[in-house]
């Protein structure tokens, strides 16, 4: 993954990077089928995996901790970095993970952090989240009024 990655930066600038970065965020495929990155090299691995399918490091993350250290991530300085641990914070439902990502929404000045926010607070978003994501629905570039308004479709829907 260094090497492609080094290729992507070096190749493809940033926008090929961020792609890059945001091709790798986890996914939920079902509730037992997650994936951790591991923190040597950011290989995807599965969620019960002791060691790094690809450097063989300890992967000792416990929930909490990881789910800790991606908030702390949300005020790293390369926005890559948030845009992604925004996304995978959508994999970790809880009051903290949301009042960060709605801090963030509110905070930041770049479009792209914003979304990245607004679409996990789409996916894990409670009712609380609605009055932040309503007053962005019809302020600020489009690619943030179109994650913020899916987002309060997604909020709506499972509050039915």
């Amino acid at each position: 993954m260094a090497i492609r990655l080094l290729y992507v930066v070096i190749g493809g600038g940033l926008g090929a990077l961020l792609r890059y970065l945001l091709s790798a965020v986890i996914q939920k495929q079902s509730k037992q089928e997650m994936k951790i990155y591991c923190p040597n090299c950011f290989y995807p691995n599965d969620e019960n995996t002791k060691y790094c399918e690809k450097c063989g490091s300890e992967i000792s993350w416990k929930e909490e901790s990881y789910k800790s250290k991606l908030i702390g991530s949300l005020s790293h300085k390369r926005a890559e970095i948030v845009i992604l641990s925004a996304k995978i914070l959508s994999n970790y439902p809880g009051i903290k993970t949301e009042k960060a990502l709605l801090k963030l929404l509110r905070s930041s000045c770049n479009p792209y952090i914003q979304a990245a926010a607004a679409e996990s607070l789409g996916v894990i978003g409670t009712s609380k989240s609605l009055k932040n994501l309503e007053d962005l629905s019809t302020s600020g570039s489009v690619i943030v009024r179109e994650k913020v308004t899916i987002a309060i479709e997604n909020i709506n829907k499972r509050n039915e």
